[in-house]
């Protein structure tokens, strides 16, 4: 698949994988403290490598896309204390 197509598709697919994730944290609210921080940790863990990968689709043909374990540790910070705020 020709690099131009393959970022088109991945461009499709992020933007479907973004109405996912807003549809998943409509459940937050309905679950317990602890499980609703862990859905709001990983959503926002993945969310920032979807914001990624959509910002520059031919990168994920050269090399794997993650965060820095920093990174990840802020945003599950971030999002235990949304839950207790």
């Amino acid at each position: 698949m020709p690099a131009d197509r393959a970022g088109a598709l991945i461009a499709f697919e992020a933007a479907r994988a973004r109405e996912w994730f807003d549809r998943g944290l409509d459940l937050a609210e309905s679950l317990d403290a602890r499980s609703a921080s862990c859905l709001l940790a990983m959503t926002g863990i993945y969310r920032s490598i979807l914001h990624r990968i959509a910002s520059r689709p031919e990168e994920i043909l050269r090399r794997r896309v993650s965060l820095p374990v920093w990174e990840k540790a802020w945003l599950a910070a971030r999002s235990v204390a949304a839950v207790r705020a």
